[in-house]
């Protein structure tokens, strides 16, 4: 794993295998064609000039991934980044009383370009998403 950290700032290479990130991009398409996720326009009534993306959230109790050269492609992915927040947690010590990250979902995101989040937002929301440490 190549790591760097820059203004608190971590950057992390080569935490999954090779092909995995192509294997979540076809994963994407397969669920999208499949009628899975939505645009903001269709779920927040957006304007498009806005908010222009598709999203796909995937709860990992009921909402499979085909798995990825034989393993649970959403176990991969949480282990990858179990291994990246253990690393951010040691140079960042405050962080390091969370103890292993709980995660149950993932958001996959297909942004075309041109198109974005382009209203000030923070990463930080009501509810459930309240409790999120890694965006």
């Amino acid at each position: 794993m190549n790591i760097q950290h820059k203004d608190f700032i971590g950057f992390y290479r080569d935490v999954f295998p090779v092909g995995y990130c192509q294997h979540l991009i076809s994963e994407f398409d397969r669920l999208e064609s499949n009628g899975a996720g939505t645009n903001r326009q269709q779920s927040e009534n957006a304007f498009k000039h806005d908010k222009d993306d598709h999203q796909i959230f995937i709860n990992v109790k009921c909402h499979n991934l085909l798995d990825f050269e034989g393993k649970n492609s959403s176990d991969l992915f949480f282990e990858g980044l179990q291994k990246c927040y253990e690393d951010y947690a040691n140079k960042y010590s405050v962080l390091k009383s969370s103890g292993q990250i709980r995660g149950t979902s993932m958001k996959l995101q297909r942004t075309s370009a041109g198109g974005g989040y382009h209203i000030w937002h923070c990463e930080q929301g009501a509810g459930q998403p309240a409790n999120r440490v890694i965006t």
